[in-house]
């Protein structure tokens, strides 16, 4: 599950794009330009989906809170799917991986809202 900061449901590969990296400073830090990206969108489909969080380091002391408050939702399907980290550091540790996948489909479900008091 990766949380995703976002109103909406992102609709185009820039507004998908715009919530990855937003998101991902929440837990990455990472020296350097953008961590996420996609591209090529038709009806759907995103062309592909890269997360590359080399050079940075995970903040993993601060658990996400990962409780949908609504059903999960259908969202886009990617032709490509790439995770890669070479290296990343969690915990002083760094760690290499790279995990690809073809013919990935999204879900969305949203997390509670605090209320203001």
């Amino acid at each position: 599950m990766f949380l995703l900061e976002t109103e909406s449901i992102p609709r185009t590969t820039d507004e998908l794009t715009t919530a990855l990296n937003t998101s991902l400073q929440r837990w990455v830090r990472r020296p350097g330009g953008p961590m996420a990206s996609a591209s090529g969108e038709a009806a759907g489909l995103v062309g592909g989906v890269t997360i590359d969080l080399t050079g940075g380091t995970i903040d993993v002391d601060r658990p996400p809170d990962v409780k949908p408050a609504t059903p999960p939702e259908p969202g886009p399907s990617a032709a490509q799917f790439v995770l890669r980290g070479a290296p990343v550091r969690a915990r002083g540790v760094a760690v290499n991986f790279e995990l690809s996948a073809s013919d990935v489909t999204f879900d969305y479900a949203a997390t509670p809202v605090a209320s203001s008091s």
